[in-house]
């Protein structure tokens, strides 16, 4: 990216936004058991708050077209995360506890999808993988200082003292706001476009599918399909992996190690993909690391040892192709003047999948066991593939070719 110091404020954000999400997923499945839930009730507390994730992040989609004040939103939901994770750790029933991490959890989908949204509108097409691959990066920062963080407080100090920390951590977002450089409004109607434009404008209000078909196309919705599909891959290696790790008797630190393994291979692994998306095609990219997904699924199904479970970590982090190379592949089928609503919708889509993948699993894990909900999740990633090679480009849109440096 050109100007690199664009990079600095959303990444503060999105760092920030994942160390909330991470520091708390796995933990609060066990929290709601230790509160004598089920494995569907805590499935159902996990949903809950995928869903306010989900809320939070499609709310790019209902800003104004060339919303132009993206810093002072993310600085603001900073203020407010920080307030509400200190209110989290004063909760003593599980309901209030749902009630209050489903906040939090919505102010970090706003904050990680105007990120998101800083970056994107602002990188040239060339270098988009590569910008927002350094923004998907945070994803392993918060990994990393959440899993290791949250766990190591939760199991010295305990629940309030792990959303203590998570909410110091939320003062990056307030300072990322102001680090933050409010890209070009994306809301210019290009010469020749006009009459186009303005009909999807006037109908923005509308979200039938044929609108959406209008204004974003075809390709977009296999996209999203294809990020649903991901999406329950997700869960089920969320609940998954806490589940399973808890059944073998290893502790809440064990489980977030796992976690923060994962962390540790996505700190680079976003930017050396989005890197390649940007020379080879960003289909390519996404493909293959669906298929990691698919093989890490499946070795966590027959996982025994820590050992086991911490390659199960490393493949799961191709995740990470989601944040990156993911919404990069959006701005490269979608039109720019809808860009914003089409990265939310994305984001949001994806979030939406673990919603309906956590109730749904808890469920299954609690009827049939663990082991045959994991193997099916891993079918999910691979019919994402052929959703991803439906999709046309729009014309124009060609990986760069690599040149020196």
């Amino acid at each position: 990216m050109r100007h690199r110091t664009h990079l600095i404020g959303p990444f503060l954000c999105g760092s920030a936004s994942w160390i909330l999400a991470n520091g708390t997923v796995s933990l609060i499945p066990l929290y709601a058991m230790e509160r004598g839930a089920s494995a569907t009730g805590s499935g159902l507390v996990l949903s809950f708050d995928y869903l306010c994730l989900t809320l939070g992040t499609a709310t790019g989609a209902l800003l104004p077209r060339g919303f132009s004040h993206r810093r002072a939103l993310v600085a603001v939901c900073g203020v407010l995360a920080a307030v509400v994770c200190l209110l989290v750790s004063r909760t003593s029933t599980l309901a209030a506890f749902a009630a209050a991490s489903g906040a939090a959890w919505f102010l970090a989908g706003s904050v990680s999808t105007q990120a998101t949204l800083l970056v994107g509108l602002a990188a040239p097409a060339e270098e988009r993988g590569r910008a927002l691959g350094t923004l998907g990066m945070s994803s392993g920062v918060g990994s990393i200082v959440g899993g290791l963080g949250a766990g190591w407080l939760a199991g010295r100090l305990g629940f309030s003292a792990a959303f203590q920390g998570i909410g110091a951590a939320c003062v990056l977002m307030i300072l990322g706001g102001l680090l933050a450089v409010e890209p070009q409004a994306s809301g210019a109607v290009p010469a020749g476009t006009q009459g186009s434009v303005v009909a999807v404008r006037e109908d923005r209000g509308r979200w039938t599918l044929p609108h959406l078909v209008a204004a974003l196309g075809v390709g977009f919705l296999l996209l999203l399909g294809a990020d649903f599909l991901i999406s329950l891959a997700n869960a089920t290696a969320v609940l998954g992996r806490a589940l399973l790790m808890r059944h073998q008797g290893f502790d809440k630190l064990a489980i977030n190690t796992t976690q923060s393994m994962s962390g540790v291979v996505a700190l680079t692994l976003p930017l050396m993909l989005g890197w390649l998306s940007d020379r080879i095609g960003r289909r390519w990219i996404l493909a293959g690391s669906y298929l990691a997904v698919s093989v890490g699924l499946l070795v966590l199904a027959g996982a025994h040892a820590f050992w086991q479970f911490g390659t199960f970590a490393c493949l799961i982090a191709f995740l990470s192709v989601t944040l990156g190379v993911g919404p990069a592949f959006v701005l490269d089928v979608v039109p720019r003047e809808n860009a914003a609503r089409a990265v939310s919708l994305f984001q949001s889509t994806y979030w939406a999948g673990n919603i309906a993948g956590t109730a749904v699993l808890g469920l299954a894990f609690q009827r049939v066991g663990t082991v045959a909900p994991v193997v099916c999740g891993a079918l999910f990633p691979a019919l994402g593939v052929l959703f991803l090679f439906l999709i046309k480009l729009r014309e124009g849109v060609r990986p760069r070719q690599a040149s020196p440096g």
